[in-house]
């Protein structure tokens, strides 16, 4: 039990990196492979800590789809009925992208940074 509490800024460290690499790779690749749609925003889901979330009403396919997107914030840019450009997964149903926010990947960029630090400390100290 010792040698974990030791190491416990390597194995954290290692694991917030990986992880938070791993993400990058995901939002990256979904960014890439998603269609672009155009959709009107309908409404605003709530979401922990007073987050809220657009809806986005857009068409894929003939089919009309309503989504909340994936990056939320206490006070969002656009309101009702304000046009914006999503990026659609068909094998993800549970949100769409935002053109243009990048806050998913800043937070996960954040994380590895903290992770590479927690790895230099241990290297380093």
């Amino acid at each position: 039990m010792d040698m974990i509490m030791e190491k416990w800024d390597l194995i954290f460290g290692v694991l917030l990196a990986v992880i938070s690499l791993g993400l990058i790779v995901k939002a990256t690749y979904e960014r890439k492979t998603g269609f672009r749609c155009k959709g009107t925003i309908v409404g605003f889901s709530k979401g922990e800590k007073g987050a809220l979330f657009p809806v986005v009403q857009f068409t894929y396919g003939g089919e009309t789809y309503s989504m909340s997107t994936m990056n939320g914030s206490k006070k969002p840019k656009k309101g009702v009925g304000t046009e914006t450009e999503v990026i659609y997964c068909p094998k993800n149903q549970k949100y769409v992208i935002e053109v243009g926010n990048y806050s998913d990947v800043w937070i996960c960029l954040a994380c590895a940074g903290m992770g590479i630090v927690l790895l230099a400390f241990y290297f380093l100290g």
